[in-house]
């Protein structure tokens, strides 16, 4: 009897520590190409909304836009705005780029807040099961 309990201790604790695993930021590329399309739409829907709102007849609307979606971002893509004769204007490319980087930096500060959290929750029940081991054991000792 006392073979069987500590085989059905050890299986349990078992099962434990493999559920506990700490699984890290392993993300696969379908969700990697998700938060790029979820950045896109929300980086549309910002454009829209300051062309409907605040950018309608302005005499420069993309410019005017642009500012309005990231102010950060339009500093940043806009610190050299003058342009050469005939020179491709990559200033909205570069805006859009800061976006990105901007809210996926936001997001992984959402994952590791809420990985942080879940690290917390279980470190508590870490510790109410290490104490049902003991509990086990000694009631095992003394069967």
């Amino acid at each position: 009897m006392k073979v069987f309990g500590v085989l059905l201790l050890l299986l349990f604790g078992l099962a434990c520590a493999i559920e506990d695993r700490s699984r890290g930021d392993r993300r696969n590329t379908k969700e990697i190409l998700n938060e790029n399309q979820k950045y896109a739409n929300v980086y549309r829907k910002r454009k829209v909304e300051c062309g409907q709102r605040q950018c309608a007849g302005s005499s420069s609307a993309l410019d005017c836009v642009l500012r309005c979606v990231s102010e950060d971002c339009w500093i940043s893509s806009h610190r050299d705005a003058i342009l050469e004769e005939g020179e491709v204007d990559k200033r909205e490319e570069k805006h859009k780029e800061c976006f990105f980087a901007g809210l996926a930096r936001e997001s992984k500060e959402e994952r590791d807040k809420l990985r942080e959290r879940h690290k917390r929750s279980n470190s508590s029940s870490k510790t109410t099961w290490s104490g049902f081991f003991i509990i086990g054991a000694i009631l095992l000792g003394q069967g």
